[in-house]
């Protein structure tokens, strides 16, 4: 059974971070006896939507570099609120030459026994080296990208180096849907080459400025249509984990945000 979950934007714009927190968010409040952990493992330190200060990655990287860093202490490193564990990415953009793909894979080997999902944020670059190691991981994958034609495009051309590295989405995630938009999942399907069913859709929110200004996620602004398309999207990382989904989300309970 895999637990591991590796979520790619296939540009800096289609809304990676805020996504796989989100849903990461979702399921740690639904599901309260599953020990969730978030990892940010891209050039970035990806906080845009936390409130507290997370420890990064580079506070233990000499540990990790020597291969002396047990499980736990990786797990003493996340901040950790209720069930939902977090640590942050890369806090100088200007180190990021200086983690490896075998990095990350070495983070995800020591984690992978000790949490019941694990949830990636691999950012949107494949020249970063945690980005790739979490990509060479074997883990679910699942691409994001938006309706714009620049990102079909972009996908398109990113199609063959996908298939050199040996990157196999078992589902695309198409972000910020509009249905008004000519781009209809249709369509979307056949430029991605891929059925219906493999595509799942989040309609555009209207208060990202805001959760941005307030460190939160989209979730707690009370957005029906995003969060019942975030429930649809934890409850397919529910399902292809081998874990038992969301029934439904529970009407009329206060969202707890990660603080």
């Amino acid at each position: 059974m895999n637990n591991t979950v590796i979520l790619h934007g296939v540009d800096h714009k289609v809304g990676t971070t805020m996504l796989t927190q989100s849903v990461a968010e979702m399921i740690a409040n639904e599901k309260k006896d599953y020990k969730v952990l978030l990892l940010f493992l891209n050039g970035r330190k990806s906080t845009d939507y936390v409130k507290e200060e997370l420890d990064s990655i580079a506070r233990i990287k000499m540990q990790i570099d020597n291969r002396i860093i047990s499980g736990n202490d990786l797990i003493k490193a996340c901040r950790c609120q209720d069930n939902l564990y977090m640590m942050a990415g890369i806090g100088k953009t200007e180190e990021e030459r200086y983690y490896y793909p075998d990095t990350a894979e070495y983070i995800l080997n020591k984690l992978k026994n000790e949490f019941d999902l694990i949830l990636v944020d691999s950012g949107n670059t494949l020249d970063n080296g945690l980005a790739l190691g979490s990509l060479n991981f074997s883990g679910i994958k699942l691409l994001i990208l938006t309706q714009q034609e620049t990102m079909l495009r972009r996908y398109e051309e990113l199609q063959p180096l996908y298939e050199k590295l040996n990157l196999n989405f078992s589902g695309y995630i198409v972000n910020k849907y509009s249905l008004m938009d000519p781009y209809d999942l249709a369509y979307l399907s056949i430029r991605l080459d891929t059925i219906k069913k493999d595509i799942t859709i989040i309609e555009m929110a209207g208060a990202s400025r805001q959760a941005e200004m307030e460190y939160k996620t989209l979730l707690a602004f009370k957005d029906d249509k995003y969060n019942r398309d975030v429930l649809t999207l934890a409850n397919r990382i529910l399902f292809m984990t081998e874990k038992d989904q969301i029934i439904k989300s529970r009407r009329g309970s206060k969202w707890k945000n990660f603080i």
